[in-house]
């Protein structure tokens, strides 16, 4: 089971540039998910957890696409050979499915998302949440 690395990165509630980019820019080493503006101030320092071999130091300001992060990170790895995601990305033992809004999920500051792998005989999550309590 893979070991788990957590990192923090400050959110902020500037709107983006382009509000309804949806895409992931590359910044820093950063992987940034742009804000999209809110009629309410959402302000989140959100911890994300996962994999080491993953490699993905990852930020969410204010507002994201669960979709979008899914798909990037599938894009580097998490298809399988018949070219099914096998991402599973969970807050609170609870997946995150598309959604327009991870605020939905009541994320609050110093959360942690998970990033996972199913393991397609067991058809589960390998989230390595054993490694985060250690």
């Amino acid at each position: 089971m893979p070991s788990l690395v957590q990192a923090s990165f400050p959110t902020h509630t500037a709107p983006s540039a382009h509000p309804n980019y949806t895409g992931l820019r590359r910044s820093q080493a950063v992987w940034d998910l742009p804000s999209v503006p809110l009629d309410t101030e959402l302000s989140v320092n959100v911890t994300i957890a996962f994999p080491a071999a993953q490699r993905l130091p990852l930020s969410i300001e204010s507002m994201s696409t669960v979709h979008t992060l899914k798909a990037r990170i599938a894009d580097l790895r998490g298809l399988d050979e018949a070219g099914v995601q096998r991402i599973k990305l969970t807050f609170n033992d609870r997946e995150m499915v598309e959604s327009d809004h991870i605020y939905e999920y009541g994320i609050g500051s110093g959360a942690i998302l998970v990033v996972g792998w199913v393991d397609p005989q067991l058809q589960r999550v390998d989230s390595g949440k054993e490694d985060l309590m250690k």
